[in-house]
């Protein structure tokens, strides 16, 4: 049983983790969980934390990541960590804490027979999170630097289909997800739109 419930587990947190990784545009009122707006962060700030290196013209190994895993798996290694940004390491913390205990209570465990169970420490929840935290940097950082936005048109034609994805993801109704989920929607639109241009702009093998 308590197997069942790691592996639950594990699958959800990846999926939770995913969907807030990216979802950090929201009204300054709203923005109550810890989690840095990186929109509203300057460039100068965000080159504080990280400079890129090599984005275009690489050559990737695709291995056993998505390509859009792997280019930005590359990119990653090619930019210089200069610091993490604290707020969102600690966001990202809490996050994965918050998950390991939820899941430990549903499997009437302790929370250090959970981190036991799944081989983490909190040195390494804490790398996990600087991980994460940096590659919310280097996202808006390629981003801002190849100045990729959605247009309207975008946003409308593309809404529907990323609706059904989060239903069919995540679970939610679909007029929870209309009513609930939009900015979230626009995000995901606008890393995937990011992640086919750096596909499309580096050589994938």
């Amino acid at each position: 049983m308590k197997n069942i419930y790691i592996r639950a587990a594990a699958l959800l947190l990846c999926l939770i983790l995913a969907l807030f990784a990216f979802s950090c545009k929201k009204d300054e009122d709203e923005n109550t969980d810890g989690a840095m707006d990186m929109r509203a962060v300057s460039s100068q700030e965000l080159e504080g934390y990280a400079a890129l290196g090599g984005y275009t013209g690489l050559s990737v190994t695709v291995g056993t990541d998505s390509k859009g895993e792997a280019v930005w798996k590359e990119i990653r290694e090619n930019a210089k960590i200069i610091a993490y940004p604290e707020q969102q390491v600690n966001y990202y913390i809490a996050q994965i804490e918050a998950q390991y205990k939820y899941y430990a209570e549903q499997a009437d465990m302790s929370y250090a027979d959970m981190l036991k169970e799944v081989g983490a420490t909190e040195e390494s929840i804490r790398v996990e999170a600087q991980e994460m935290a940096i590659d919310d940097v280097i996202y808006e950082l390629v981003r801002r630097a190849e100045n990729i936005m959605l247009s309207e048109d975008e946003k409308e034609s593309l809404f529907d289909k990323y609706v059904q994805k989060y239903v069919s993801d995540y679970g939610y109704t679909e007029q929870y997800v209309k009513e609930n989920m939009s900015e979230l929607i626009y995000e995901s639109m606008l890393y995937d739109k990011t992640t086919e241009y750096l596909i499309k702009n580096n050589e994938i093998n």
